[in-house]
């Protein structure tokens, strides 16, 4: 638990000119006995005037004790990513770019790949009508030659018999032919897909291995870099305790205490304080005492138990 040196006397310089001092070391409030009970909000309030009062006493330039001003130099901090940080990082910000390349190949492909299954169906229908059309064609032709035949009473005629056979010879080759053509275009189509598939293949993986060859040198080069940063501020902090350690030499030479807690920026910082404390628990009236007790561990962690106790009693 901190420990703050505040003297009363500091204390009360704290205070004005908000108490009502009767000239006594046990001076009372004079408490509204209408005011509200705590208020969440204005709790909150309070916490952040706290954090305002720490972060400018950390960040004041100087500390100064008495006519000496020692400048306060900070000390920087560095927290270096992880390797594995860093990957994930790297990997979201490649992202993107790979899978727009990788989106447009899979799609190029899939209307590769949905022309040529449509020209084996197109091929497929042509090859069905042209042996609609030629069965159509011989079946007239061999109607034909028969009433020819009847007509002529040689129906049973080896010459008409060798005209339908030559007739059915001839369809049964056409349509042979009308299959073979449409059997090797849609093989040819088929091997088209299967090509196109090997190229997705392919060419997904060369897309990969381009994204993880880019991971991998990005992530070397932060790395790098935040290792650099982090010997930078390694380097800064060991010179910034060096010149500070001289420092505080040189005044314990010349007999000026430095202890930080009796520096006037520190004063301030518990006076700023407690003067936040005194507003917020004066403004609860009656209640003051009994939140101020609630709070103690709060309270002690920012102005010290000589601070709490001092502040108590003016509730009392």
């Amino acid at each position: 638990m901190a420990k703050f040196k505040f003297t009363k006397q500091q204390y009360e310089e704290a205070l004005k000119p908000q108490i009502k001092d009767d000239g006594g070391e046990d001076a009372k409030l004079d408490i509204n006995k209408d005011k509200g009970k705590t208020d969440n909000s204005e709790k909150e309030k309070l916490k952040d005037k706290i954090e305002v009062i720490d972060s400018e006493y950390k960040n004041a330039p100087n500390r100064t004790y008495g006519d000496v001003v020692v400048p306060n130099v900070v000390e920087k901090t560095y927290e270096m990513p992880s390797s594995e940080e860093t990957r994930k990082k790297v990997e979201d910000e490649i992202s993107p770019l790979y899978d727009a390349k990788l989106n447009s190949l899979n799609s190029k492909n899939a209307t590769e790949i949905q022309n040529a299954e449509e020209e084996k169906d197109e091929l497929y229908q042509k090859a069905e009508e042209s042996l609609k059309q030629l069965k159509k064609t011989y079946d007239s032709a061999k109607e034909n030659t028969s009433h020819e035949a009847i007509k002529r009473g040689l129906a049973r005629s080896s010459i008409i018999l060798n005209q339908l056979s030559d007739l059915e010879q001839g369809r049964i080759s056409a349509t042979g032919g009308i299959i073979t053509q449409r059997d090797k275009g849609i093989d040819a189509l088929s091997r088209e897909v299967e090509e196109l598939k090997l190229r997705l293949l392919n060419d997904t993986n060369v897309l990969n291995e381009e994204r993880a060859k880019e991971v991998n040198r990005r992530v070397e080069e932060l790395l790098d870099k935040y290792q650099k940063e982090q010997e930078d501020v390694f380097e800064y902090n060991n010179k910034i305790r060096q010149q500070k350690a001289e420092t505080l030499a040189k005044l314990k030479d010349a007999g000026i205490d430095v202890d930080e807690t009796k520096s006037n920026e520190y004063v301030k910082m518990i006076a700023d304080k407690t003067k936040a404390f005194y507003s917020y628990y004066y403004s609860l009236g009656e209640d003051a005492l009994e939140e101020l007790v609630k709070d103690r561990k709060y309270v002690e962690d920012n102005i010290g138990i000589k601070g709490y106790e001092t502040l108590k009693r003016y509730f009392e």
